[in-house]
C-alpha cells in the first residue's frame, strides 16, 4: 500500500495593522457623570479633566503628563449638574469652571492658579439648565455665558471683565433645549449660537448683531430628539458646519454655505441613543473625524473622507451609559486620546493604538 505523501502547507505570519481605541484601564469615579471638559487646570503643560455629576460632587482629575489621571479630592457642590465649561472668566490667565445645574442655580468656580477651586458665590438663574457654553458674545474681550434650558428660555449672561455676570435680559426660545454651541457661523467676526432641542422640536440658529444681541434666523434644522450639537469645519471650506447627536435616530450633519445658512447633508449616522459628539483629526489626515457617545451601546467612531462625508470605522468602544466625550492629546505623543464620561459607571480614558493581528495556519 502506498501511503500518500504528507503535504505540509504553511502560511507564514500574516500581519494586518490598524489603529483602534483601547481602554487604558483607568476607572475614574463611579458617579452619575453627565459632562466632561478638558483643560490645563494646574498650568503644568498637560490637560486635566473636570467631571459634572448628577446629585454628587463634581470632580477634578489631574493628569501626570502621561494620560494617567488622579482625583484631586476636590468635590464641587452636590447639585444636579448637567454640563461643565472651562475658560478664563476673570482675566487672571488660568482656567475657571462654570457648571449648569438642573433646577438649581448655575455656579462659577474660580481657580487659584494651581487647580484649586473656590465657589465665586454667584448663582446664575434657577432654571432647568442642561448645557453651558463660554464665548465672547459682545466683543469686549471677556468670556460670557450661554445657558441652554429645558422648556424655558435660553439665557445669555454678560461678563464685566473680572468674572461677575449679569443677565442680558434675552430669552431665546422656550424649547426642550439640551445643548448649545457657539461660533462665528456667518463670517462677520462675532459669535453666533446654535441650540439642540429634544422632544421632536427643531434645532435653532441665532445670529449675533455684534453686540451680543441675538435674533432667531428662522432656520429649523430637523425635528429630531437632539441631545448635543457641535460646530466644526468638516468639509474644509473655512466655515463652521453642524453635527447633531440624536436619540434613537441617525446623527445628522449640516453644511454651512459660508453665510450661516445650513443644508442637511443627508447623512444618517447610526441609530443609537446618542448623547454627545467629540471631534478631532483621529487619523492625522488633515480633516475632522468624530466619536459619538452612546447610552448603553458601544460608542462609535466615524472617519471623515475629507469633504464632510463620514464612514463608520467599525469600532465599538465600551458598553457603558456614556453621556459625554472629548478627544485630545493627553500624553503629548501627537495622537488623540478619548475621554468618556459615563452615568453610574466609571469614567474612562481610551488610547488610540496600533494593533497587530497574526494568523498562523498549517495543514498536512
Amino acid at each position: 500500500m502506498i501511503r500518500p505523501i504528507a503535504i505540509i502547507a504553511s502560511v507564514s505570519l500574516l500581519t494586518a495593522c490598524g489603529y483602534s481605541f483601547v481602554d487604558s484601564g483607568q476607572e475614574l469615579g463611579s458617579n452619575d457623570s453627565q459632562s466632561l471638559a478638558l483643560g490645563d487646570l494646574d498650568k503644568d503643560g498637560d490637560l486635566d479633566m473636570v467631571i459634572a455629576n448628577l446629585n454628587q460632587g463634581n470632580r477634578i482629575y489631574f493628569n501626570d503628563g502621561d494620560a494617567n489621571f488622579s482625583d484631586s479630592a476636590q468635590s464641587l457642590s452636590d447639585n444636579a449638574s448637567r454640563s461643565v465649561a472651562l475658560g478664563d472668566i476673570d482675566g487672571d490667565d488660568d482656567l475657571d469652571i462654570v457648571i449648569a445645574n438642573e433646577n438649581q442655580a448655575n455656579r462659577i468656580y474660580l481657580n487659584d492658579d494651581s487647580g484649586n477651586f473656590t465657589d465665586s458665590g454667584q448663582a446664575l438663574g434657577s432654571g432647568n439648565s442642561f448645557a453651558v457654553a463660554l464665548a465672547d458674545v459682545d466683543n469686549d474681550n471677556d468670556l460670557d455665558i450661554i445657558i441652554a434650558n429645558q422648556n424655558q428660555a435660553n439665557l445669555v449672561w454678560l461678563n464685566d471683565g473680572i468674572g461677575n455676570f449679569s443677565d442680558s435680559g434675552q430669552a431665546l426660545g422656550e424649547d426642550d433645549s439640551r445643548s448649545v454651541a457657539a461660533g462665528d457661523i456667518d463670517g462677520d467676526n462675532d459669535i453666533d449660537i446654535v441650540i439642540a432641542n429634544q422632544s421632536q422640536q427643531a434645532n435653532r440658529v441665532y445670529r449675533n448683531d455684534g453686540s451680543g444681541n441675538f435674533t432667531d434666523t428662522e432656520q429649523t434644522l430637523g425635528e429630531n430628539d437632539s441631545n448635543f450639537v457641535i460646530l466644526e469645519d468638516i468639509d474644509r471650506d473655512n466655515d463652521l458646519d453642524l453635527l447633531f447627536a440624536n436619540e434613537n435616530e441617525g446623527n445628522t450633519v449640516y453644511f454651512n454655505d459660508g453665510f450661516g445658512n445650513f443644508t442637511d447633508s443627508g447623512q444618517q449616522l447610526g441609530e443609537n441613543d446618542s448623547r454627545a459628539i467629540a471631534t478631532g483629526d483621529i487619523d492625522n489626515d488633515g480633516d475632522i473625524d468624530m466619536v459619538v457617545a452612546n447610552q448603553n451601546q458601544g460608542n462609535r467612531v466615524y472617519m471623515n473622507d475629507g469633504s464632510g462625508g463620514f464612514e463608520d470605522d467599525d469600532q465599538s468602544i465600551g458598553t457603558d451609559s456614556s453621556q459625554s466625550a472629548a478627544l485630545a492629546d493627553l500624553n503629548g505623543d501627537g495622537i488623540l486620546n478619548l475621554a468618556v464620561a459615563n452615568s453610574s459607571q466609571p469614567n474612562r480614558i481610551y488610547n488610540y493604538e496600533k494593533e497587530k493581528f497574526s494568523l498562523f495556519s498549517s495543514s498536512e
